[in-house]
């Protein structure tokens, strides 16, 4: 399943940033080890299902959905 599908959207979101609490469209790793736009874009469609409070380009690293690629920065 692609993740950037538009149908995508009806059954999957991601509100509380834990991975494995809410249904599922990527597969396991998906774009992590990329540079992908949400790091500098807050329209990026990622942010129409990753919706927790971190969920943003200046999200805090190691926490919600920025914590699904990036550890706590010390």
């Amino acid at each position: 399943m692609e993740g950037s599908d538009p149908a995508c959207l009806k059954c999957h979101y991601d509100n509380d940033g834990v991975k494995g609490t809410n249904p599922k469209t990527h597969e396991k790793g998906f774009l992590s080890d990329e540079k992908g736009i949400w790091h500098e874009t807050k329209g990026a469609v990622c942010y129409s299902c990753h919706t927790d409070a971190n969920a943003k380009p200046d999200g805090i690293s190691g926490v919600g959905f920025c914590g699904y690629c990036h550890g706590r920065e010390q």
